[in-house]
């Protein structure tokens, strides 16, 4: 796990059987998968090379927040992110579970120590390069919420 890299989605291969997706803290708990391919798949048709899956999962997750908030939870989240290549069930040894709350998660990261304090940092901000000519945003303007 190299950070906000998308590298989870990465599926078993006869080279790397047990990438991060199946890994213990991941499998069961990560679902949807076949959402982020199938929005992976369409994005690719109309911009083929320039989103990333790392990306999606980042403008799934504001979507996912300002539809179930009813709009109340409304953010704009930087785009540029690069997808991983690597993904190893051996590098998710430091990740909680996915029972953990938030004061669970933070005291998670910070007993850990100073080489794993990035990974903490990945639950306030995003990493990102940039990346000017994207500028996606899938959702309905602000007050058009429909049901």
């Amino acid at each position: 796990m190299q950070g906000c890299d998308a590298s989870v989605l990465l599926d078993p291969t006869s080279a790397n059987p047990r990438p991060e997706k199946l890994a213990a803290p991941n499998n069961p708990s990560l679902r949807g998968f076949e959402v982020i391919d199938a929005a992976k798949a369409a994005i690719e048709k109309v911009c083929p090379g320039v989103v990333s899956c790392a990306d999606i999962i980042a403008f799934a997750a504001r979507d996912a927040s300002y539809f179930l908030s009813n709009g109340r939870v409304d953010f704009d989240i930087p785009a540029g992110r690069l997808d991983g290549r690597v993904s190893l069930e051996s590098r998710t040894n430091f990740l909680p579970p996915p029972t953990f709350v938030l004061s669970q998660l933070i005291d998670s990261f910070r007993v850990k120590g100073p080489q794993h304090r990035r990974h903490g940092r990945a639950l306030r901000r995003p990493h990102r390069r940039p990346l000017p000519l994207l500028l996606f945003r899938p959702r309905p303007p602000r007050g058009a919420i429909q049901h």
